[in-house]
């Protein structure tokens, strides 16, 4: 049976998720700037509800970007430590595809606009479609542009926002296992977009 530990923290929410013997549950708290001291805690919590232990998780998942420079570290620095640690592999997921996931999962909307506040009068985006089987897949560069520049193809998309969920990020992470599509922990690395990270 596979067991996968997701965790999100790209944004103001901290996210967590645990998919374990067919079952999932998961936490969200919305705690700006205390990422830090939450996160563990939370992963604990989750550990001891689902009554494993980290040697059994067969493979870690997190929101490798685009989001929060400091968010995203966090949750790679985490995810990397954890993938050290019992030797398991990472699933690194879009937080754009993890938006359009939960846009999925809770309306059923299969044509995804997928934003993100970039700050900077800017907003990070991407265009996801149903694969057939329940996932919601790119079908577009993820960008960071100012909302006047953004032209989207023609046809209905549904336009979602606000934080990725790890529920959401452990559903992608359980197919992209089951595919191998997995990277040792060295290369599970953020995905920014934005070049100046740091102003």
């Amino acid at each position: 049976m596979v067991n996968i530990l997701a965790i999100d923290t790209s944004t103001d929410a901290c996210s967590v998720a645990i998919y374990f013997n067919g079952n999932v549950i998961g936490y969200d708290e919305i705690i700006p700037k205390a990422h830090t001291k939450i996160l563990l805690p939370m992963i604990d919590r989750l550990l001891k509800e689902a009554a494993i232990n980290l040697a059994d998780i067969n493979a870690f998942a997190f929101g490798r970007g685009p989001g929060s420079f400091t968010g995203i570290r966090i949750a790679c620095s985490v995810i990397q430590a954890l993938s050290f640690g019992v030797n398991k592999p990472v699933v690194p997921v879009s937080t754009l595809q993890a938006l359009a996931q939960g846009a999925y999962r809770e309306l059923g909307k299969e044509r995804v606009f997928a934003t993100l506040d970039a700050r900077l009068q800017e907003v990070y985006w991407g265009l996801f479609v149903n694969d057939g089987k329940g996932i919601m897949r790119s079908v577009s560069e993820e960008r960071v542009q100012s909302p006047n520049q953004i032209q989207l193809p023609t046809g209905s998309w549904h336009t979602t926002t606000g934080f990725p969920k790890a529920l959401d990020i452990v559903e992608i992470a359980c197919v992209e296992y089951q595919c191998h599509r997995t990277v040792a922990a060295e290369y599970a690395l953020p995905v920014y977009l934005r070049d100046e990270v740091v102003r």
